[in-house]
């Protein structure tokens, strides 16, 4: 959607829920998560900072992870069409809310590429690579 207007984009944003055929509880989510927005041929997820559960202490609140949630939902649901994904956070946050012009409230947790993988790709070899599990793993 390079070149799109803000107009046009907000417009995407508020039908995102339609374009994932995504569960009524989806529908809920997307009224205080700004679900994805096309940026180029990537989709982006964030989240409304202004609406977020705030934790017990006030430390932590669940912005990232309710963001989380929609975004691997939306793996999953682009899967189960078919369509491959790559979840991308090797990225400017702040640069790319600032390139579409997101308001102060919105913060990017991540992009995400859709499409169809290349015959013969598949996920970098350390992909499957496991730490044994007392490198992981404390017991109290």
């Amino acid at each position: 959607m390079q070149g799109a207007s803000h107009q046009q984009q907000k417009i995407f944003k508020s039908n995102i829920s339609m374009s994932f055929k995504v569960p009524k509880l989806w529908t809920n989510l997307t009224k205080f998560l700004l679900v994805a927005m096309v940026h180029q041929r990537s989709l982006v997820v964030a989240f409304d900072k202004n609406n977020v559960y705030l934790y017990p202490g006030e430390k932590r609140d669940s912005g990232v992870e309710d963001a989380s949630i929609v975004a691997t939902h939306m793996i999953l649901a682009a899967a189960d069409e078919g369509v491959d994904s790559c979840w991308i956070n090797r990225l400017d946050p702040d640069e790319l809310a600032k390139a579409l012009e997101l308001p102060q409230n919105e913060e990017i947790l991540m992009a995400m590429d859709l499409g169809y993988a290349a015959e013969g790709a598949g996920p970098l070899a350390n992909h499957e690579k496991r730490k044994e599990l007392s490198e992981t793993v404390s017991y109290l």
